[in-house]
């Protein structure tokens, strides 16, 4: 697995007897678990790298047929407390606006140290995207 792949938060629900397949599964892509609820259905949730959602989902499929379930969670909101979003958030949100999309250099410029960690960056992609703004790869044409 890629080590530098950004984390995402799973739920998986399977019969209780199963969990310990699962924890050791979970290890096994490069997860950490955050919490059990040892109830029958056993509730899993952790975060594993994204580029093994797909091997996970597969695992759990095959083993377990329909009986065992893997969900992706949503991420963390980009807004502040009060709902609004941040400065930052709204000059990238200005920008795409005037110019029709954004680069991902524009993305990474605009964003506070305080976010460079992945999982955050995939909050603020997929926010952005959800927003209807179109992000595109960086190259000589679409730079300021």
């Amino acid at each position: 697995m890629d080590l530098f792949s950004p984390l995402v938060p799973i739920e998986v629900v399977a019969p209780l007897d199963h969990w310990g397949d699962i924890l050791g599964e979970i290890n096994r892509v490069g997860g950490a678990i955050e919490s059990v609820e040892p109830s029958d259905p056993v509730r899993i949730s952790a975060k594993i790298p994204a580029a093994a959602l797909r091997v996970l989902e597969i695992w759990i499929a095959k083993t377990f047929g329909g009986c065992a379930s893997i969900e992706l969670q949503p991420t963390e909101n980009v807004a502040d407390a009060s709902g609004k979003d941040s400065t930052w958030l709204q000059q990238l949100k200005a920008m795409a606006q005037s110019q029709g999309f954004l680069t991902h250099a524009q993305v990474n410029d605009h964003l506070p140290l305080a976010m460079i960690d992945p999982e955050k960056i995939d909050a603020i992609v997929e926010q952005l995207t959800r927003s209807g703004i179109r992000l595109v790869p960086d190259s000589p044409a679409n730079r300021d």
